[in-house]
């Protein structure tokens, strides 16, 4: 046997590639969305009330449980994806680098505020303001929608510079994670002021509204990956390197 095939160990990394961290993710929303709305199925329609404790661990509707968390760790892998992004395009002295950095530390918050609930205390300065008003029980929508508006404004010039594939998927994930957030929120809010919350049709929207937002996400973690392997020559793996045990090296 060659020196150089007995002095190097064999590599053990996984590579995360983008289709099959789609996949994972994907399917890992699959079974919250299964396992929350089988939940909701027990909730309405058994009398007691002594499984509710694991129910709410699984509705995607809820806060502090295992939907909260995932959303979460989601939404900060997109922001380290984004800060991974904005360090190439730094290097490169790119343009739109400050596009970048600004959308990771805005991925940043929003993973801090889907784990903290962070906009609570935006609502309740927002509804003292608008109190007597129908704008009373709008929320956090009004403010959500003109920070999108602006956003969109701001970011024309630069998804136009990005590749047509990257630019497509990045639309299409924004849709899907505001169309949750803001559009079925909205529709959300409008329902349970007519007819009233806590009830099947309530749930139902709301586990929309979740499936939307969470969908985007995904989406947007695969949009990243295949653009830092092809456009930032960027490949993440777990695991270890081949190690040369001559010198130490890997």
């Amino acid at each position: 046997m060659p020196e150089t095939q007995k002095s190097r160990r064999p590599q053990s990394v996984l590579t995360l590639t983008p289709t099959g961290v789609l996949k994972v993710l994907g399917g890992f929303v699959a079974v919250l969305i299964i396992a929350s709305s089988l939940g909701q199925v027990v909730r309405f329609t058994m009398e007691t009330g002594r499984r509710h404790g694991i129910v709410h661990l699984f509705y995607v509707g809820g806060e502090a449980n295992i939907p909260t968390w995932y959303s979460a760790t989601a939404l900060f892998i997109c922001a380290m994806l984004l800060a991974l992004v904005a360090s190439v395009k730094w290097r490169e002295r790119d343009r739109y680098r400050h596009h970048w950095s600004i959308l990771a530390a805005a991925f940043v918050y929003l993973s801090c505020d889907e784990a903290a609930q962070l906009h609570e205390t935006g609502i309740e300065w927002l509804r003292a303001m608008l109190s007597n008003t129908r704008l009373e029980h709008v929320r956090w929508v009004v403010p959500a929608t003109l920070v999108v508006v602006i956003f969109a404004a701001g970011y024309l010039r630069f998804l136009f510079s990005l590749p047509r594939k990257t630019a497509r998927h990045f639309i299409m994930a924004g849709m899907l994670y505001v169309g949750g957030a803001v559009g079925l929120e909205s529709l959300v809010i409008w329902r349970d002021l007519r007819y009233g919350g806590k009830s099947p049709g309530h749930v139902a929207l709301t586990t929309l509204e979740e499936l939307s937002e969470m969908a985007g996400v995904v989406l947007l973690i695969y949009a990243l990956l295949h653009y830092l392997a092809a456009e930032c020559d960027v490949v993440i793996g777990l695991g270890t390197r081949a190690r040369d045990t001559r010198n130490g090296q890997t």
